[in-house]
């Protein structure tokens, strides 16, 4: 007698159903984490800066 074939998608289906879960559960978790940490401030300027100088370097490559 031929073995049964087993559907592979529902199992498939499945795994996914699960990792989405699992990636919702880190989700929350890393929201819970990230208000209760004391609120750090980025330095603004340094970003500023940095894509400036990205934006003169891109117009120097054009020329």
């Amino acid at each position: 007698m031929p073995k049964p074939t087993v559907k592979k998608s529902r199992f498939k289906c499945f795994r996914k159903k699960t990792k989405i879960a699992d990636d919702v559960t880190a989700t929350e978790t890393t929201l819970e984490n990230i208000e209760s940490a004391p609120s750090q401030t980025i330095e603004a300027p340094d970003i500023q800066q940095s894509s400036q100088n990205i934006g003169d370097e891109l117009k120097r490559l054009k020329q």
